[in-house]
């Protein structure tokens, strides 16, 4: 009965979703939820490759649960971040606020 309810494979990523099969409405936020985390893996890369820095060790994407996703680089590379984000618009954190990362915070919170 569990298995029939819950999506397993999301599961192994540490969220408890329901399967979309029960619902028509389930199946179109489950495809958003697809297409918004896909944009998110292409920014991650994108940003990764404009750096030079390794995806899995130097650049994370992180969930926070105030700040939403956001990207973290290791202390080890801060300098080099700094220098790019400084030719950015940031804010008073140095955090690079884009006006598609702030709609994608939002439509993955709705």
């Amino acid at each position: 009965m569990v298995e029939e309810t819950i999506d397993l494979d999301e599961l192994a990523n540490h969220n408890y979703v329901l399967v979309a099969s029960f619902d028509p409405n389930l199946e179109q936020i489950r495809d958003k939820l697809i297409g918004v985390m896909d944009s998110l893996d292409a920014e991650h890369s994108k940003v990764a490759d404009e750096l030079s820095l390794d995806m899995e060790k130097k650049l994370h994407l992180e969930k926070h649960q105030v700040y939403g996703y956001s990207l973290r680089v290791t202390k080890a590379v801060r300098s080099l971040s700094r220098a790019w984000l400084s030719s950015r618009k940031t804010d008073r954190s140095n955090i690079h606020r884009k006006p598609e990362s702030s709609r994608v915070n939002q439509s993955l919170s709705n």
